[in-house]
């Protein structure tokens, strides 16, 4: 059976998980190939469908082998290689997992521990329901004396990932939300926890209200629904 492992994003809705032949057919709608964006397990954002190829079959990462070398990357400060059992002791010695990003050969980009489920049962967590997930919008950022605006490229209940962006850690400031997966605009206070020199930042959030954590967590639960289909 041919793993079924690709997403496909169109008109607030996402389609899925379909196999790399499955995809080739939906290119023949020309409204899905101009619109759709597409996204796998293992990649840090949603592409554009028209530029998905067969090949990007082999970006997607595969469970580590038993002797992998790991890197670390703990608030902009990496670690490494290391062997698994050296990665868990360093884990284990943390309670909050989510500033840890990891990565080893074979990943395209570095991901959080959540990303990998064989690890999260030998440190004794189930995975969570803030698993960053991938998201198509915008944030707008407010400083004192200027108003930013950045493409998202993650969400958990915990913050967003943006690109692009070069803001030190530490800066707080206002954010503005606006994407439509998530139905209504998300106002909230946030801090940058994470900035590396590409432009990949992180910002957590200070507070959430009710009707925004609810419009996440759905979200969220949505993407993850669909890709629990991947076992099936």
């Amino acid at each position: 059976m041919k793993a079924k492992v690709f997403f496909i994003y169109i008109n607030k809705i996402i389609r899925g998980p379909f196999a790399a032949d499955e995809v080739l057919q939906l290119l023949n709608d020309k409204t899905l190939l101009n619109q759709g964006r597409i996204w796998w397990k293992g990649k840090a954002d949603w592409m554009a469908l028209r530029e998905w190829t067969p090949a990007k079959i082999r970006e997607v990462p595969t469970s580590p082998v038993q002797h992998t070398e790991w890197y670390v990357d703990y608030q902009g400060q990496q670690h490494g290689p290391m062997q698994e059992q050296e990665l868990l002791d360093l884990l284990k010695m943390n309670q909050n997992y989510s500033y840890f990003y990891l990565w080893h050969v074979g990943l395209e980009n570095w991901q959080t521990v959540y990303a990998f489920p064989h690890l999260l049962e030998q440190l004794g967590q189930a995975k969570r329901s803030n698993t960053r997930v991938p998201l198509l919008g915008t944030v707008s950022v407010e400083l004192p004396q200027e108003k930013l605006v950045f493409d998202i490229t993650s969400l958990s209940q915990e913050g967003i990932g943006v690109k692009d962006c070069h803001l030190p850690k530490g800066v707080v400031a206002k954010l503005y939300i606006n994407s439509p997966a998530l139905g209504i605009p998300v106002y909230t206070l946030g801090q940058v926890v994470y900035a590396k020199e590409d432009g990949h930042t992180a910002f957590h959030f200070k507070s959430l209200n009710a009707e925004a954590l609810s419009a996440v967590i759905g979200y969220i639960r949505q993407v993850k629904d669909r890709q629990s289909l991947e076992q099936v």
